[in-house]
């Protein structure tokens, strides 16, 4: 009988297209187990992520939904699956946050039909004990890291799995650090969905952001190293010899035969003081971990170029490709600046909201102190008052009290009634 298989992985790796193959081979492939999205089980009952959604992500087309295999598990997903399996565990190795992932792991296990595969994208810490408490082949997708950033920008979610990895507890002293030193806030919450909108107020420089993402990047290979069989997708879509190698290791681990010949990763080609700039932030994550006791600078060796690029990225030297690399760079420094410019106008909306809440709940406390007050038409007591001291236009104060009151008691209608538009 075939061996469970853990595919671990970062966002934008490969992972979609291994997926499809094991699929094909037969295989129960649960995709993406701590997937946020999951939490929603009436949402994964209605459309299982459906699979038209490759064309947004540029992922291969499926043949089935994204979500097929949990079809049946939905009604019971919370049972198991919990907000913290996603991101605020990434780190921890708690004997209790362990044991309750591997239940859930366990559970999805037991019901596959067929041999399962699990296809995991936020798994780079913690292959180690995942490879030690599940026996199967536990396989890493490496991808060179700038491509792999530039492929991050398709959409905003993925650099906002970032600040949530990094917002995760039990965090290693080399990201405690770097979140502290960075100035990102940590922020947590019982909705997953209020993380994220948190998360996308927080500005951060390119530079920043790189600088993340690389130190997850290079994390999740130190640990892979020590647990996972890696596939080097970069390789494996320029490289015949090395696609053959990969396609023979396979059938030796009795996967079977997986046809590779049409992995086709992007290659992002950047000028020549953009990649000194990446590598320059590579640099100083691999100064930071030293700093932190952790050895890296050893596994230069295992990158054929400079830095820790898996692929040749100067661009091709004729007058109109260098011009067109220039544009695209232009482009490229243009969104990032949109990017920067979005963040803070999320920032600013998000403080005006605040601001309008805090207004909010100070005209509720008003409207309910003075509910009583308002309720009712100036008493017999204040009315023989006003008489007594004001005889001679009393009447008229009297009016003029009760006015206000109706006055207020339409202003607080209109109120009620803005509260629920």
């Amino acid at each position: 009988m075939k061996k469970p298989l853990y595919i671990h992985s970062l966002f934008r790796s490969g992972s979609t297209f291994i997926f499809k193959k094991l699929r094909t081979l037969g295989y129960w492939c649960y995709y993406e187990p701590f997937n946020e999205q999951l939490l929603d089980a009436a949402k994964v009952t209605k459309t299982y992520l459906p699979s038209d959604v490759y064309q947004k992500l540029r992922h291969p087309e499926l043949s089935r939904p994204y979500f097929w295999e949990y079809k049946e598990l939905a009604h019971d997903l919370p049972k198991y699956l919990t907000k913290e399996f996603c991101y605020d565990f990434y780190f921890t190795q708690e004997e209790t946050a362990i044991k309750l992932q591997s239940d859930y792991i366990n559970w999805l296990k037991a019901f596959a039909k067929y041999t399962p595969v699990f296809s995991f994208c936020r798994t780079g810490r913690r292959q180690q004990w995942m490879s030690s408490n599940f026996e199967g082949h536990h396989i890493f997708l490496l991808r060179d890291p700038i491509s792999q950033w530039m492929s991050y920008k398709i959409n905003d979610y993925f650099r906002l799995t970032n600040l949530l990895i990094l917002n995760a507890k039990d965090k290693p002293a080399v990201f405690i650090y770097l979140q502290e030193n960075l100035a990102i806030p940590s922020f947590h919450c019982s909705s997953i969905h209020e993380e994220f909108d948190y998360f996308r107020a927080v500005n951060l420089s390119q530079e920043h952001a790189y600088m993340i993402f690389f130190a997850l990047w290079l994390d999740a290979y130190l640990n892979a190293l020590q647990s996972s069989y890696i596939v080097d997708m970069d390789r494996l879509t320029c490289d015949n010899t090395y696609q053959s190698y990969v396609q023979k290791d396979f059938v030796a681990l009795g996967i079977g035969a997986v046809d590779l010949s049409d992995v086709n990763l992007h290659k992002a080609s950047i000028l020549k003081d953009e990649l000194q700039t990446y590598q320059q932030i590579e640099a100083q994550v691999v100064e930071l971990f030293e700093c932190h006791g952790i050895d890296c600078k050893e596994i230069y060796s295992n990158f054929p170029h400079n830095g820790f690029s898996l692929v040749d990225h100067s661009p091709l030297k004729t007058t109109v490709q260098d011009n067109l690399h220039v544009d695209l760079q232009r482009a490229r420094l243009r969104t990032h600046e949109l990017e920067a410019e979005n963040a803070n106008l999320y920032a600013q909306v998000e403080k005006l909201k605040s601001e309008l809440l805090e207004k909010e709940k100070a005209i509720e406390l008003l409207y309910r102190e003075n509910q009583e007050l308002i309720s009712q038409p100036v008493s017999e007591i204040v009315e023989q008052r006003l008489r007594s001291k004001y005889s001679k236009h009393a009447t008229f104060l009297i009016m003029l009290a009760n006015a206000c009151i109706k006055t207020a008691k339409i202003a607080i209608s209109i109120y009620a009634k803005a509260r629920h538009i």
